[in-house]
């Protein structure tokens, strides 16, 4: 049982270095194309789907100066949706799984 834990460990790390990075690159190639300015309404769109992900992108310039992180609404709307989308699989699941007779 260890050693598929340990695999699964290291699969679950993986993919999320794989999303961490895949993150980083958009931001920086969104970076260059605008020749080395933030575009506000990108970085939000990015930062929402890093949300959806179950990130929580904070963007800094070099100084540690906060130049995107998401509002108090994106992050309520975020968890919402999370618990919403939980309740909408227990609910299909609840519907395959015939009940028991008593």
């Amino acid at each position: 049982m260890s050693l598929v834990s340990d695999h699964f460990d290291k699969y679950v790390q993986k993919k999320h270095d794989t999303t961490l990075t895949a993150y980083k690159n958009e931001l920086k190639v969104s970076y260059l194309i605008n020749n080395g300015t933030w575009k506000p309404a990108k970085v939000k769109k990015i930062g929402v789907r890093a949300l959806q992900d179950g990130l929580i992108l904070v963007l800094k310039n070099t100084d540690n100066k906060i130049i995107w992180e998401p509002s108090q609404t994106l992050l309520h709307r975020a968890t919402n949706t999370k618990n919403i989308d939980s309740m909408n699989k227990k609910k299909e699941l609840s519907r395959l799984i015939p009940k028991k007779s008593p």
